[in-house]
């Protein structure tokens, strides 16, 4: 076995969370394994940031089947080749223990660490993706076997990647589109999120945290929701916005960004509601508008340049529609664009936050507190023959016996059921 080098061992112990206590950080996911879950270190995976764990993983990913779930147990998986996810699938799930696990790149400067292509219907829930500075991509979206829809990212971390942390494929036969999300840390990426192509529709970003890129979010084309994410200290903007349908920022906040959201397009509306900016360093303002109608209300501004309103319009006769926004010191637009400017009186409620500084991301994530498996537990066989009610309802049961966030699980089969199965009870 090769000794690891300095930067690998430096790189790992960041992964665990040794290097900076005090950095934002996804939260473990304890998760009690199922019946059909398939562990790569049960294919010969080590996890300990030293051995090369790439073969071992790909293995799993080769195999994979609509319903998979491949399991990811706590470790630093060293990585040196892309991992590839390769469809058409539905239905699949990555699943690793949150903060406790970590895939690590260790190849050639410039390449991506993970592709999906064709994977619809399908989760990737609690790992990190560690760049290292040297990979270009963190996760690659690549849409050639089939359209990708619904597809969830969930408790994920990325950090060090060149060219972003998420890609859609540009020049992909099909899209991405109905994809969201939630918990999620990108760190020290040049670009965060990227989705370019007309069919990337309704992206939703629900309680992540940006830290450090050029360009946190990058739509061109399609539409995407931001609700409940923070930004600090994007080089560039926060949010850079050309959709091709209605778009929204929600409750979100940034901090020492050069600007908060670029936006322009002149047929698709956007919404700014309650959100909060502070220290921008762009002299162009924090949001610069030149396109379809904008409505921004409840938003607050402060410590931007001195004498610089927040707000510029560059597109003469933008329609801009105002109520209930602060400005720290100044003025809320830059005059002289010609913007058609239309203000409603504060509504009743008025913004949830008043701080730049609030933030999101969850570091604490409940998950069952004990599965009840169906067939390892009970005996269900899935097969679409045997007769598995007796064993999925004693599994219900169980579950409800035991309460405090107990599951029945049932894994991915085909079960024959003769009778009614009963749900009762709470919790």
């Amino acid at each position: 076995m090769r000794q690891a080098s300095l930067a690998v061992v430096f790189a790992a112990l960041v992964a665990a969370g040794y290097a900076d206590a005090g950095a934002p950080t996804i939260p473990v996911l304890a998760w009690e394994p199922r019946s059909d879950w398939v562990s790569v270190k049960g294919l010969g995976a080590r996890g300990d940031g030293v051995a090369d764990d790439t073969a071992a993983i790909q293995k799993a990913l080769s195999a994979t089947r609509n319903g998979s779930t491949i399991y990811l147990p706590p470790g630093t998986y060293r990585v040196t080749a892309t991992l590839k996810l390769t469809g058409p699938l539905i239905g699949v799930t990555i699943v690793g223990h949150g903060r406790e696990t970590t895939l690590l790149w260790d190849g050639p400067p410039g390449k991506a660490l993970f592709t999906d292509d064709g994977v619809a219907y399908s989760r990737f829930v609690g790992i990190q993706f560690d760049g290292r500075g040297r990979a270009a991509i963190g996760f690659h979206h690549a849409s050639f076997h089939r359209f990708e829809t619904e597809v969830r990212h969930q408790h994920l971390a990325f950090r060090g990647f060149t060219d972003a942390a998420v890609l859609a494929e540009p020049r992909d036969k099909y899209a991405l589109a109905e994809t969201s999300f939630e918990n999620c840390l990108f760190d020290d990426c040049r670009r965060g999120v990227v989705f370019v192509s007309f069919n990337d529709y309704n992206y939703t970003f629900d309680g992540c945290e940006f830290h450090r890129c050029d360009i946190a979010i990058q739509c061109e084309h399609g539409n995407f929701y931001a609700r409940d994410c923070h930004f600090e200290g994007s080089r560039v903007v926060d949010i850079l916005a050309r959709p091709e349908h209605a778009a929204s920022v929600r409750r979100c906040t940034s901090v020492g960004s050069a600007a908060f959201i670029r936006y322009a397009n002149p047929v698709a509306p956007l919404t700014i509601q309650d959100c909060h900016v502070a220290d921008w360093k762009s002299p162009d303002g924090a949001i610069t508008l030149h396109g379809a109608p904008v409505m921004l209300f409840d938003c607050s501004f402060s410590g931007g340049p001195p004498g610089k309103a927040p707000v510029r319009v560059t597109k003469k006769g933008q329609p801009l529609i105002l109520s209930n926004n602060r400005v720290e010191g100044g003025e809320l637009l830059q005059a002289g664009h010609g913007a058609r400017v239309y203000e409603v009186p504060p509504g009743k409620l008025g913004a949830c936050f008043s701080s730049a500084s609030h933030t999101f991301l969850r570091d604490t994530e409940q998950v069952p507190t004990k599965v009840f498996d169906a067939e390892r537990d009970f005996g269900a066989k899935g097969d679409g023959r045997t007769d598995d009610t007796a064993a999925i309802q004693n599994a219900i049961a169980a579950a409800k016996a035991h309460g405090r966030g107990a599951i029945a699980y049932i894994p991915t089969g085909r079960y024959a059921i003769t009778r009614t199965l009963k749900i009762s009870g709470k919790d």
